[in-house]
């Protein structure tokens, strides 16, 4: 996909621009939360620097909304117009690096959804991850875990297994990527729970590309030794195309422009 392709869809995503600012405050409510923090990653803007994007940019919006995901629509009714596979591509891979980051600073996120991601003026996708300091799924030594959402537990964006480690977010990874792919919920296709079905279900008349598949299978494995790890991941033949010291450094460039101190 060349980039006046990837910036044609990006513009189609971005039709609702007013509508969504207009409804979706909750990003820049949670991240001035008292006894939490924003933490940025690769890309991605500070919460004061989101504002004001969102004041000139007008494009920094959750991708969920502009995906048009349906949250009801089941995995027999007609297929909604999808996503180009390329933008698809473009976006996991970014997503890919942003939580290999997180997982080098120590952190497990457990419960990302589609609402943490946001579409920046460029195309970019861009991940926001509200961490409150101390609390990490990841290199405790002891004391409780912090719970994931009931939400993101409830559509299946959290992995089953528990205590939940890094390639749980890879399980996360996985879901969303489904959603995007097909435009359906993937709690949707999997209604009795992911241990009940034996492969990954997919919507009638959605045509994925082999090399889709697989990376999806390889992510939406219930047992987590099964589960692609980060390595694994930019080696499949889904990603054969990437470059992916283009894509970390593209989220370097962005994260100088904003950059903060948590």
């Amino acid at each position: 996909m060349d980039v006046r392709e990837l910036l044609s869809c990006s513009q189609r995503l971005l039709k609702a621009v007013t509508q969504t600012l207009e409804e979706s405050g909750e990003h820049s409510n949670v991240a001035t939360q008292p006894d939490g923090c924003s933490k940025p990653v690769s890309p991605a803007t500070s919460s004061e620097e989101q504002q004001d994007t969102n004041k000139s940019h007008s494009s920094q919006l959750g991708l969920a909304r502009l995906s048009s995901i349906s949250e009801t629509m089941g995995a027999s009714e007609p297929t909604p117009d999808l996503l180009p596979e390329g933008s698809v591509r473009r976006w996991i891979s970014e997503l890919v690096i942003a939580v290999d980051s997180l997982h080098f600073n120590g952190i497990v996120c457990g419960d990302l959804t589609m609402d943490n991601l946001l579409l920046g003026p460029e195309g970019q996708l861009m991940l926001t991850y509200f961490h409150r300091r101390g609390e990490s799924y990841f290199c405790q030594t002891g004391g409780a875990h912090p719970a994931p959402k009931q939400s993101a537990i409830r559509e299946l964006y959290v992995a089953p297994e528990r205590p939940l480690e890094p390639k749980s977010d890879f399980w996360s990874i996985g879901v969303i990527m489904f959603e995007m792919l097909t435009k359906r919920k993937f709690v949707s296709c999997h209604p009795s729970g992911v241990f009940c079905y034996h492969e990954v279900q997919y919507p009638e008349g959605v045509e994925l590309t082999g090399e889709a598949r697989d990376l999806l299978e390889g992510l939406l494995q219930p047992d987590i030794e099964r589960r692609l790890d980060f390595k694994q991941i930019i080696a499949s033949a889904f990603f054969r195309a990437v470059d992916w010291s283009e894509v970390k450094r593209r989220g370097v460039s962005t994260n100088s422009l904003s950059s903060t101190g948590l």
